[in-house]
C-alpha cells in the first residue's frame, strides 16, 4: 500500500487557496472598473456622494491587489491583464507605471 505524502495534500490546498484568492482579486477589480465606468456614464455625476477620484483610487488599489496576486503566482504579463480587463491608462499611472507593459 502506497503511503500518501501529507505535503502533497498541503501543497494542493495552498494551490487551491491561491487560485481562489487570484479569482477574488479579479472580481474586486471588475467591480471597481464597473463602478468607475458607471460613474463616467452617469448624466449628473456632480451630485453623487462618491467622487470620481475616490473610485479611481479604489480601482487602482484593486489593480494593485491583482498584480500582487499574479506576481506571487509567477505571472507578470501585464499586456494580457490589460487586454482581459480593459484597464484605463489612468489606473496604471496611479500605480506609477508609465507604460502598462512594464
Amino acid at each position: 500500500m502506497k503511503r500518501r505524502d501529507p505535503f502533497d495534500e498541503f501543497a494542493f490546498l495552498i494551490r487551491k487557496e491561491t487560485a481562489t484568492s487570484l479569482g477574488l482579486s479579479g472580481k474586486v477589480l471588475e467591480n471597481a472598473l464597473r463602478a468607475l465606468a458607471e460613474f463616467d456614464r452617469s448624466q449628473d455625476s456632480r451630485h453623487r456622494p462618491v467622487s470620481r477620484a475616490h473610485l479611481v483610487k479604489q480601482a487602482a488599489d484593486a489593480l494593485q491587489g491583482l498584480l500582487i496576486q499574479r506576481e506571487l503566482n509567477g505571472v507578470t504579463d501585464n499586456l494580457t491583464l490589460n487586454r482581459a480587463y480593459s484597464i484605463p491608462d489612468e489606473l496604471w499611472r496611479a500605480l506609477g507605471y508609465t507604460n502598462a507593459l512594464e
